[in-house]
């Protein structure tokens, strides 16, 4: 009964760290999307991306580590 109640809130965390995951993804599109709109200017969007990529590297290591 008791290895029950861990595997569902293991499975309950898992869920909401992807629900996590999912929203940060749509916000960054979405501040990738209004900055592309607001400057055309590609260099600025480069930097933008490359600053993403990494906060997002870093979110995922944190996560599993939460995890562990």
């Amino acid at each position: 009964m008791f290895e029950i109640i861990i595997i569902i809130i293991i499975i309950i965390i898992i869920i909401i760290i992807i629900i996590i995951i999912i929203i940060i993804i749509i916000i960054i599109i979405i501040i990738i999307i209004i900055i592309i709109i607001n400057n055309n200017n590609s260099n600025i969007i480069i930097i933008i991306n490359k600053n993403i990529i990494i906060t997002i590297i870093i979110l995922i290591i944190n996560i599993i580590i939460i995890i562990i």
